[in-house]
This record gives C-alpha cells, sequence and structure tokens, in this order.
C-alpha cells in the first residue's frame, strides 16, 4: 500500500497542476495519458484510491458520466465520507450540484455526516 500512498499524492500532484490551468484537458496530450496511466496503476493495487482518482481525472476532462462512474465505483471501497467529500468537489466544479445531492441521498449519509463534508 505504501507504494500506492506514494503514487496517489504524486497523481494528485500532476492533476492539480492541470486544475490550475483553468480550462478541460486535452485527453490526447502525453501528460494526461501518462496521468490516465497512473491512476489505473493505483486503481489495480487500491482500488478506492484508483477509482477516486480516475473520478477526477474525467472532472479535468470535463467527462461529467465518466465522473459519476468512478465514484460510485469508490463509494463502496473506502470510507462513505471521504467518497462523498470527493465527489461533491468534483461535480460541483462541473456544475451539478443537484447531482451531487442525489449521490448523497443515494449513499444514506446522515445529517450529521453531511455537515463532516463541508468542513
Amino acid at each position: 500500500m505504501a507504494v500506492a500512498k506514494l503514487k496517489s499524492s504524486e497523481i494528485v500532484d500532476k492533476l492539480n497542476k492541470v486544475l490550475d490551468q483553468g480550462k478541460y484537458a486535452d485527453p490526447s496530450t502525453f501528460a494526461m495519458r501518462s496521468i490516465l496511466r497512473d491512476c489505473e496503476q493505483v486503481r489495480a493495487v487500491d482500488a478506492a484510491k484508483g477509482w477516486s482518482l480516475l473520478g477526477c481525472y474525467y472532472a479535468l476532462l470535463g467527462d461529467a458520466d465518466q465522473v459519476d462512474r468512478c465514484f460510485r465505483a469508490s463509494q463502496g471501497l473506502q470510507d462513505l465520507t471521504m467518497a462523498c467529500g470527493n465527489y461533491h468537489t468534483n461535480v460541483t466544479n462541473l456544475g451539478f450540484f443537484s447531482a451531487r445531492m442525489n449521490f448523497i441521498k443515494l449513499a444514506g449519509i446522515q445529517r450529521v455526516e453531511i455537515s463532516r463534508l463541508f468542513r
């Protein structure tokens, strides 16, 4: 797991660099293909982290359907509050606030847990 943890931190840094550019990324660039490959490698070792990273990757491409698919896949594999927090951030950035609320309702998160997402 140590390798997955180090690799995932590295991927988050790469994703944040792309995010700082302020526009949707082009999946055909070397950088984005490299990030996708890295996310898939992490998913093979730590499925929860890998699916979450893939969700972030697809958010940078503006692909809401893939974001939803990836975070739903991660939902049962990690702390539900963490899964919803990551999903919330990405779909809200894509402009789908109501989709985030539906995800939280479907996940059955209680009101107290939801408040922890926004700290």
